[in-house]
């Protein structure tokens, strides 16, 4: 299974375990939520079938996906660099609607995201590999 992001200038390829090779990042776990902003109003003194419920401002999908990758220094630096370069307001560089994920899953899916947060950790020994993490909220600026 292949996943893309990118911002039409730079795009980063995420491959699914057994699919990546050496310097390309691998997802181990992608989680989407559906959720509605729905309003709750209860009742006082009532019990929760009386809860008044408004779906005023309709439904967001957050995307969720941490992985690894293994690679030499300089592929670990070029893949953290352009993930980061993403967040310091390179997702509007051409659409100035944020980025394209492109994932497998459901069906060849293409959804215009914004990146909320990107994190990265590495255990000392293990130079050559390191934990990634994001968070997406599909949507447009």
């Amino acid at each position: 299974m292949a996943y893309t992001l990118g911002n039409g200038t730079t795009t980063v390829q995420l491959n699914a375990i057994g699919d990546a090779t050496y310097g390309s990042p691998q997802i181990q776990n992608m989680k989407r939520t559906t959720e509605t902003q729905a309003w709750e109003i209860l009742i006082p003194t009532s019990g929760p079938e009386t809860v008044v419920i408004i779906d005023l401002l309709g439904t967001k999908r957050n995307i969720i996906i941490s992985g690894i990758i293994t690679g030499t220094v300089t592929q670990l630096d070029t893949f953290i660099n352009n993930l980061e370069g993403f967040m310091n307001s390179q997702q509007y560089i051409l659409t100035a609607s944020g980025l394209t994920f492109t994932a497998d899953r459901p069906a060849s899916t293409s959804i215009t995201v914004i990146m909320r947060s990107f994190d990265w950790e590495y255990d000392a020994g293990m130079v050559n590999k390191i934990g990634w993490g994001m968070s997406l909220t599909q949507g447009n600026s």
